[in-house]
């Protein structure tokens, strides 16, 4: 989230677009990651749909916006 935040933060805008575009980009790099991961272990375990849609799921929500959303309240920017 770091690394995001770095990229985000040198663009030239206002702070409420700065902290929109972390979360939306937080959230959509978790799902991918979720994505990966179950199309790497989970889809010769659980093959159905489903479990996609959980994993990405379940990692967009908790790991990339609430993460997010901690990330931001810890730092201050």
């Amino acid at each position: 989230m770091k690394t995001i935040w770095k990229l985000i933060n040198s663009l030239d805008v206002k702070s409420g677009t700065k902290n929109l575009l972390f979360l939306i980009l937080s959230t959509m790099g978790c799902a991918l990651l979720g994505a990966v991961f179950w199309l790497l272990t989970g889809s010769w375990f659980l093959p159905d749909k489903i479990w996609f849609i959980c994993f990405s799921g379940y990692s967009a929500v908790f790991i990339g916006y609430l993460g997010g959303i901690i990330y931001l309240f810890k730092h201050d920017y």
